[in-house]
């Protein structure tokens, strides 16, 4: 027991660390809550992850070299995070990607950036505040994702080009829509000669979802444009 309470004793500025990161998470969903119902492509959990990374590099700049500078080793270590979070924001770049009109990967790709400042925590020697960061992270994350509030949905658009003839591949994607739980809220049609348009305006419920919906264009050669 006593051993426990000097452990705590020992580290209490690293638990004072979690505190501040765990401040910036909630902060960022409070900002993400917002952008999220005004049917931004930055979410609630994108912006929960950029504010709890931003933290966590903040405090491995600040203090996690400090037994370098004790040694009078002042070589300015924390270079060291700076170079490595610019690093890891052309891998993230690679991740994000613009499909009609939409932008996808940025929740992976902020993923990824905290993932890294995390790793820079433990191999900098602050294993409390990496360790409680990562559970933090895991915790939101799947919190989030399971319990988005209702009311955040995303609204997009889906156009379908097909003969006159082949009306009923609409129908069976239409069908489709329904199985991923896509309301469709108005459909206009436009016909140009034996070619007919159907633009589709449907609501998306949730992330799944639209990643589902992104896949329709695979599957169904006569969708011919998706965008949320």
């Amino acid at each position: 027991m006593e051993t426990v309470k000097q452990f705590f004793v020992d580290n209490v500025p690293q638990f004072e660390y979690l505190l501040r990161i765990i401040l910036a998470a909630f902060c960022g969903a409070f900002v993400g809550f917002e952008r999220a119902r005004r049917q931004k492509e930055a979410g609630l959990r994108t912006h929960v992850i950029v504010a709890l990374a931003s933290a966590l590099a903040g405090i491995v700049s600040k203090y996690a070299y400090m037994d370098v500078i004790a040694m009078g080793m002042n070589a300015e270590a924390s270079r060291i995070a700076s170079n490595v979070l610019t690093g890891i924001g052309f891998l993230g770049a690679g991740i994000i990607f613009v499909k009609g009109g939409s932008v996808k990967g940025l929740t992976t790709a902020a993923g990824v950036w905290a993932t890294s400042i995390v790793g820079l925590a433990i191999g900098s020697g602050m294993y409390i505040v990496g360790v409680g960061s990562t559970l933090l992270l895991i915790t939101l994350q799947i919190v989030l994702h399971k319990y988005v509030p209702g009311d955040m949905v995303m609204l997009g658009r889906v156009i379908v080009s097909v003969k006159n003839d082949r009306m009923d591949r609409v129908d069976i994607i239409k069908e489709k829509l329904t199985e991923l739980k896509i309301v469709i809220t108005k459909i206009d049609l436009v016909r140009n000669g034996d070619n007919v348009m159907v633009n589709m305006q449907v609501r998306i419920p949730n992330d799944d979802a639209a990643d589902e919906l992104f896949g329709l264009a695979t599957q169904y050669p006569e969708v011919s444009s998706i965008s949320t």
